[in-house]
């Protein structure tokens, strides 16, 4: 006679956060940001990648000379893909862009794992590419009298470098040890992670006008040296100088 069937009953999984009342966690198939997340990722890179190999065409096969901030524009948009490639494996597999009390506890620590590697490709992405459009700044406007403009622009280009490079650092070492960065119940020590995303934000933010303002004012400074008697296509000018930096 053939012993009796067995059944074991697997309890569901704890979710990563307590939903609110009156709220059933849906492990199964949770409401998701996914969809919306590829197509921006996707754009993201389309549009970043046909304009960077453009411009390395041009100083490969046209000006034949890669300059320092060319070099700074490729290694910042290469930490940029492996950044927007972790977010898009993220998403699809470890629930990002999805309700917390929808994952599990072991989904979240491996998402907050991608997380910790990707905050770091994305310190040396954007401090690359500041740097990049400072340098480039200097080089056209800035490059033969150094007056006040370039030694702010210097200023601000060491700023960029020097944040951005304890960026990374706070960023790998986090916590010690590394593994409590995405494991809250691994006994150890962490940093204030919450300041540096602020102080990010903060920074970032000034980092962008005082950005958008660089390019505009040298232009506008050699512009008004000229000797033109027609303010009112000097006027145009300036809106449509200000315009253009302002849609990218």
């Amino acid at each position: 006679m053939a012993p009796p069937a067995t059944y074991t009953l697997t309890s569901p999984p704890t979710p990563a956060l307590t939903p609110p009342a009156g709220v059933i966690p849906n492990f199964e198939q949770p409401y998701t940001l996914l969809p919306y997340t590829i197509v921006t990722i996707s754009e993201a890179i389309i549009v970043t990648t046909i304009l960077v190999l453009a411009r390395i065409y041009v100083k490969v096969f046209v000006v034949k000379k890669l300059l320092l901030e060319d070099y700074t524009c490729i290694l910042g948009w290469l930490a940029y893909l492996v950044f927007v490639s972790l977010e898009l494996h993220s998403a699809s597999y470890y629930g990002a862009g999805t309700h917390m009390w929808n994952l599990s506890q072991e989904t979240v620590s491996r998402n907050q794992h991608l997380a910790n590697i990707a905050d770091m490709h994305v310190c040396i992405a954007y401090g690359c590419i500041k740097v990049s459009l400072f340098l480039l700044i200097s080089r056209i406007f800035l490059g033969v009298k150094r007056n006040i403009l370039f030694w702010i622009n210097q200023l601000f280009l060491w700023a960029n470098a020097i944040y951005y490079t304890i960026a990374l650092f706070i960023n790998i070492f986090a916590c010690r040890p590394r593994r409590k960065i995405w494991n809250a119940d691994v006994p150890g020590k962490c940093f204030n992670t919450k300041m540096l995303y602020e102080s990010a934000a903060s920074f970032n933010t000034i980092g962008d006008v005082v950005s958008r303002f660089r390019m505009i004012s040298p232009p506008l400074t050699h512009f008004n040296q000229l000797d033109i008697r027609c303010p009112l296509l000097c006027l145009m000018f300036r809106f449509k100088l200000l315009g253009r930096v302002e849609a990218t």
